[in-house]
């Protein structure tokens, strides 16, 4: 019985564990949505002001792309 006992132990921890790092990678994970949606926004102004020469960040395909990466709804 003693065994059934600690297998049982052995899963819970192991939920709790895995319920951990979930907590952890979400968090990363809007960390690095935000960092994204920086510099997405800081590339554009930077291409709309003109500073870095004339050049349409709308066509690049690092933009569109991270673009694509930020629209799509994630389901965890």
């Amino acid at each position: 019985m003693s065994h059934i006992v600690d297998a049982h132990v052995a899963y819970i921890k192991t939920i709790s564990d895995l319920n951990q790092d979930k907590a952890e990678l979400l968090e990363r994970i809007k960390r690095l949505e935000e960092a994204l949606e920086g510099t997405v926004k800081w590339i554009v102004h930077l291409a709309d002001s003109g500073d870095a020469g004339f050049w349409d960040v709308e066509k690049q395909s690092e933009i569109i792309a991270a673009r694509a990466a930020l629209k799509k709804e994630s389901k965890p």
